[in-house]
């Protein structure tokens, strides 16, 4: 008898449980019905309409579909078409609070640099090649990490990005037939660097040696950092261009490039000098960067007066012809 009552019971919750889904669901149909439309319809995301359909745009690209980037999330290996990992590469590579013609010309930097890559890269059996970015193009930003770093910001500053992306869709930069090696750094101390100071110079001819004097009142221009000597190694005979960027010093008695050095010691900029102080080196610094092509903050200011971006990116690279890719 006890069993059978558990039965009987069970049946009437289940009779219950039906009644009450019964009274709700217009409740529950209508709640789904209001969501969808805020998601598909209210102003207030307005901007994932926007994203969604300019991502849609991206796929549509005829070009898109030929050149593939290689990348990598958390370990796990990425193939993305090339307008879609510049989206990351550009939020990875410049401050999206910039002007939206540097940022544009920030995306046909990046281009050309990954063109640059599938200029020496191998053709696959279905006639695309893969893209192994280098220092150039490789940073790059999945949209988790996108989120995580601009929080409310979000859908504003990807807008930002995709825009620049579509604006600038497939254009990269050419010199004597070849894609150049997009080089940019944050700021320069003042005026960028000329190609004769690079290893590959001729190659690089097309960088401009540029005035960019209201570098020197920006806020972040200056900056000091200290290292242990014992960190650092012994460092002596730095050997210094004209702007004061280290061409070359010595550390531990052996000479390595400026550039190398700042990398070895996180440095932010190849324009430095150092004080010792007790068993600390104490770097003045100067500028973001290595000093070479685009210099971003400047290009931000040129931005802000009114230049495009071909006009910016004419103002820090020579002789250089654009190109669509196909």
């Amino acid at each position: 008898m006890k069993r059978k009552r558990r039965r009987n019971i069970g049946w009437l919750k289940d009779l219950a449980a039906i009644l009450i889904f019964l009274l709700l669901f217009p409740y529950f149909a209508l709640s789904f019905k209001q969501q969808k439309e805020e998601f598909m319809g209210k102003e207030s995301d307005s901007g994932e309409k926007q994203i969604l359909e300019m991502y849609e745009q991206l796929s549509e690209l005829p070009h898109n579909g030929n050149y593939y980037v290689l990348g990598e999330d958390n370990g796990v290996s990425l193939k993305l078409p090339i307008e879609h990992y510049l989206v990351g590469a550009l939020a990875a590579s410049i401050s999206v609070e910039y002007e939206e013609e540097v940022l544009k010309a920030q995306t046909v930097i990046l281009r050309s640099s990954l063109m640059e890559e599938y200029e020496n890269s191998e053709k696959m059996q279905d006639g695309t090649r893969e893209i192994l970015p280098d220092e150039r193009g490789g940073r790059y930003w999945t949209d988790a990490e996108m989120q995580s770093r601009w929080g409310k910001q979000y859908e504003q500053n990807l807008e930002k990005c995709l825009n620049a992306v579509m604006q600038t869709q497939g254009i990269y930069l050419t010199y004597k037939g070849e894609s150049i090696k997009g080089y940019y750094h944050g700021m320069s101390a003042g005026g960028t660097r000329n190609a004769n100071e690079l290893s590959e110079g001729e190659r690089c001819s097309y960088l401009k040696q540029t005035s960019c004097p209201e570098n020197l009142s920006a806020a972040d221009y200056l900056t000091e950092l200290q290292i242990s000597k014992k960190e650092a190694g012994e460092l002596t005979d730095a050997q210094v261009n004209a702007e004061g960027y280290v061409l070359s010093a010595c550390k531990d008695g052996v000479r390595i490039s400026g550039e190398k050095l700042r990398e070895e010691l996180g440095i932010m900029s190849s324009n430095f000098t150092w004080d010792e102080e007790g068993d600390d080196y104490v770097f003045l610094i100067k500028g973001q960067g290595h000093g070479f092509g685009l210099d971003q903050y400047y290009g931000n200011m040129l931005a802000q007066k009114g230049m495009s971006y071909p006009e910016i990116i004419d103002y820090f690279f020579d002789d250089v012809v654009y190109q669509r890719m196909e």
